[in-house]
């Protein structure tokens, strides 16, 4: 069982920017995307479309 859903750094429903084709050109903003709903910890920063990956970037829950 994952520990973040008790956490209080824990956010769901966080927009995440899915690039689904990537710019042919550094000096263009050409690229197509969509947004996804994910999770995110304000603890260590990090955004994850998995929720069991978020406690592998370092975890307040853990001590780490």
């Amino acid at each position: 069982m994952c520990k973040c859903f008790g956490c209080d750094n824990f956010q769901d429903d966080y927009p995440i920017k899915v690039i689904d084709f990537a710019s042919t050109s550094p000096f263009a903003n050409d690229e197509v995307y969509h947004f996804e709903d994910g999770y995110h910890c304000t603890w260590n920063g990090f955004t994850e479309s998995n929720v069991e990956d978020l406690a592998k970037n370092g975890c307040r829950c853990r001590g780490e």
